[in-house]
């Protein structure tokens, strides 16, 4: 059945996830059959739409930056759709959980995914069957910005020092990720491929419980984005190491960028992810442009583009077949390098996902 998850996801975890919840929230009705788009039932339900809470799923835990991303554009968008929107936490299974909680939900406009772009390694990592074309974008906000960090006493100054330690020491250099296919985890698997190291991987269920891990001396490096970061760097809690985009985000002047050192590897440079908001393919177009037009609204806000830019984002803004593209180019890029590195057996070609032109 379409939208169950492949791997040992149980039910308790399921569970955990649930009790999650914020207080006061009610779960959507699952597997309701929708009104057609178009339809006078579709056409009634959108007149009237919302006349209920809308819940925004996020995919990852309270701590983790796609929650407070989510917390950030519902809160505004609330003010153009005219109803409350409450964010809460299925986190789990680099993503797969939640999304799966979304798509199982009635498509009715209730439920919301607020994620990233987890999505894109389901197949290959046989975490879920579900894919981009099982939704709809209602708003793609923006990429994050990722780069390489240590500890503040971290013997490391650059990924070349963190490399040639893993390669003296097989195993025993310790490194964070958020989970399976998540972009730490993509970012390890293709540097160690490439420079022929094993790392020892430890997972961590969100952005925050890795960055508590690193600065508390549990793990030698971490790959984060500048959003739940910047302010470390700041008061000197962490070192950057190594910048994985091209952006030149003030706060790490003079850090060594990834395509400059190693140009051999500039075609993956800006890899990261994107934080956007999804609805059900089967929701009813109307309420899909009312969604839409809500969360553009909130976009465009001066308060939303100075979060944008605190947190060193690179602003997108798109929908429809634009917001397409750009999931189905970072699919492309995340699912090869996660085949070629040798992180999953499974042929992205085999899926229909096709690799981008040099």
């Amino acid at each position: 059945m379409k939208g169950n998850l492949k791997k040992a996801l149980s039910l308790a975890v399921a569970g955990a996830a649930m009790a999650g919840l914020l207080s006061g929230c009610s779960s959507p009705q699952q597997n309701n059959p929708p009104a057609q788009s178009g339809t006078p039932a579709s056409s009634a339900a959108a007149d009237s739409y919302p006349n209920q809470a809308i819940t925004g799923v996020s995919t990852f835990g309270a701590s983790s930056g796609t929650f407070s991303d989510a917390v950030k554009i519902c809160g505004l968008a609330e003010q153009y759709l005219g109803g409350s929107i409450t964010v809460v936490d299925h986190a789990g299974g680099g993503g797969a959980v939640g999304t799966d909680f979304v798509f199982n939900a009635k498509p009715d406009g209730y439920t919301l995914l607020c994620g990233t772009d987890s999505v894109s390694l389901f197949g290959v990592m046989e975490l879920s069957d579900i894919t981009y074309d099982d939704f709809v974008p209602i708003l793609l906000a923006y990429d994050k910005v990722f780069y390489l960090v240590g500890s503040k006493d971290s013997k490391y100054s650059n990924l070349q020092d963190l490399i040639d330690d893993a390669a003296a020491n097989p195993g025993r250099v310790t490194v964070a990720t958020t989970g399976v296919g998540t972009v730490p985890d993509v970012w390890f698997s293709l540097l160690s491929q490439h420079f022929g190291v094993t790392f020892n991987v430890v997972k961590y269920e969100g952005n925050g419980e890795a960055m508590t891990a690193l600065m508390g001396g549990h793990v030698d490096a971490f790959i984060t984005n500048t959003q739940q970061s910047l302010s470390y760097v700041e008061t000197g809690d962490i070192k950057p190491l190594t910048l994985l985009f091209d952006n030149d985000i003030p706060q790490l002047a003079g850090v060594e960028k990834l395509s400059e050192a190693y140009p051999e590897l500039a075609q993956y440079s800006g890899f990261g992810n994107f934080f956007q908001v999804s609805v059900h393919k089967d929701t009813p177009q109307p309420i899909i442009d009312k969604l839409t037009e809500a969360f553009k609204q909130a976009y465009d806000t001066p308060e939303y583009q100075q979060y944008i830019s605190e947190n060193g984002h690179a602003p997108l803004g798109l929908s429809g077949s634009e917001a397409v593209e750009h999931e189905k180019r970072y699919q492309s890029i995340g699912a090869y390098i996660m085949y070629d590195s040798g992180g999953t057996s499974i042929n992205p070609a085999d899926l229909g996902i096709e690799r981008l032109a040099d």
